[in-house]
């Protein structure tokens, strides 16, 4: 599943396009990919290669879905290179967000196994499409954005490292030390002279 909070896994599928990571409040972690088209070009756009887990099973069926939209209305072709029938499964994007989903089954003896955006007919240059939560899911349902197992995994372990940071850094000394060069004791303050 992939948000996406950054650009990892994805990437262009023709020269000519470049990918970027652009703010978007409908996104579920704000932000969006964005394939831009830098010249006129008849085909092209971008792919998410990240691993297939383990538990994906060989003649089974799985549903992509993700949002989009574009700088002008085009066909988007959203497809699955492992999938079995879902080549040609052409989407009509527009300039507002739309849920889009596809089918197929899946085959893991596949050359490719990326799911890829793909613009077949010409656009112009400073064409531009976005995509955000895509998710790839067992079955013909597609359910509501969710993060992954391993996204929240990572999550998880960064919040232990810091948390132990911050432990490691709580000593009795340290809170004393930073307490009394704040702060004036007690007792220090009854023994005072004023004047």
């Amino acid at each position: 599943n992939s948000a996406p909070p950054n650009l990892t896994g994805w990437n262009i599928h023709t020269t000519g396009w470049t990918r970027s990571l652009v703010d978007c409040t409908t996104a579920p972690q704000g932000k969006a990919i964005r394939a831009s088209l830098a010249t006129t070009l008849a085909a092209g756009g971008i792919y998410n290669s990240a691993n297939i887990p383990d538990t994906w099973e060989h003649g089974e069926q799985y549903t992509i879905s993700c949002y989009m939209r574009a700088s002008n209305d085009a066909v988007i072709g959203l497809t699955h290179d492992a999938f079995i029938d879902t080549r040609g499964s052409n989407k009509n994007v527009t300039t507002e967000w739309q849920h889009f989903t596809t089918t197929g089954i899946y085959n893991q003896d596949a050359s490719y196994k990326a799911c890829t955006f793909y613009i077949k007919s010409s656009q112009p240059a400073g064409f531009w499409f976005e995509v955000h939560s895509l998710k790839v899911e067992k079955g013909n349902k597609a359910t509501d954005w969710s993060p992954a197992p391993e996204d929240t995994i990572n999550s998880i372990t960064s919040l232990e490292t810091r948390v132990n940071t911050a432990e490691q850094k709580i000593t009795e000394d340290a809170i004393i030390s930073t307490v009394s060069s704040t702060y004036v004791k007690k007792t220090d303050f009854d023994n005072m002279t004023i004047g």
